[in-house]
């Protein structure tokens, strides 16, 4: 989850309470990746939830990008609108590199570990930032991006499914991503500003996420669509996890 907030940072005589948190904070954020990986791993042995699982990863990309990243890429970004666009064609493009001239079959599913680790990056960058202002408001913005965070990565564990990684693969991939989080809480309390950083973070994710959604899974779930019950749960899929930011 993206935030609207800019924070300012607060000498303390002892940073200590704040760099603790942002770990943990991050980290926890960061775990969430794992649940799936818990309780979802045979998730491909029953049809109708797996479909409805890819189709809601989709939903919450599509979601996530119109409604929550791109309109706070462009409050962000001033009279310079022409940086978001670039960052989204960069973004868009690099995805698309990789899975077209890697050798693996898993190559969407690398994409989409990249984009997730850029998400988990500017998510780590927010925790840190909360908590060099107080562990009041670090706490706050770990529980609301762990509240968002956790159907994403339901949907982040069913495409990298999709692309061919098993079950440990995946989730030796969502831990990794979790790091990235964690680094990214590190930055943000050790930099004297992540202002520009973010500018280039957010446009890029967006466009990361344009490609997994609609290049590499909304195609393939569309083809294997047979019925006007696939297509049914499909959509369903998509409209559920896409409806929760018009509801916000």
């Amino acid at each position: 989850m993206t935030n609207n907030i800019s924070y300012e940072v607060i000498d303390t005589p002892s940073q200590l309470p704040g760099w603790l948190g942002a770990a943990f904070g991050s980290s926890l954020v960061g775990l969430a990746g794992m649940l799936p990986c818990l309780f979802l791993s045979d998730v491909k042995t029953r049809p109708l939830m797996y479909r409805f699982l890819l189709s809601f990863a989709v939903g919450g990309l599509l979601g996530d990008t119109f409604l929550q990243i791109l309109p706070e890429s462009y409050s962000r970004c001033g009279n310079n609108q022409s940086q978001v666009g670039l960052g989204i064609l960069l973004g868009l493009f690099v995805c698309l590199f990789i899975e077209t001239f890697s050798h693996s079959p898993q190559g969407s599913g690398y994409s989409n570990l990249l984009a997730n680790s850029v998400d988990n990056l500017n998510h780590g960058l927010s925790i840190g930032s909360a908590f060099s202002v107080s562990t009041k408001v670090g706490i706050l913005t770990t529980v609301c991006i762990l509240l968002h965070e956790i159907p994403h990565e339901i949907g982040d564990f069913a495409l990298l499914l999709e692309s061919g990684f098993t079950s440990t693969q995946a989730a030796k991939a969502q831990f990794g991503t979790a790091a990235v989080g964690v680094c990214g809480a590190i930055l943000a309390l050790g930099a004297d500003s992540i202002e520009s950083l973010s500018l280039w973070i957010l446009p890029f994710t967006a466009g990361g996420f344009l490609n997994i959604a609609l290049v590499s899974s909304l195609p393939g779930i569309l083809a294997s669509s047979k019925s006007k019950e696939d297509s049914v749960i499909t959509a369903f899929g998509i409209l559920s996890e896409t409806s929760k930011w018009v509801r916000n």
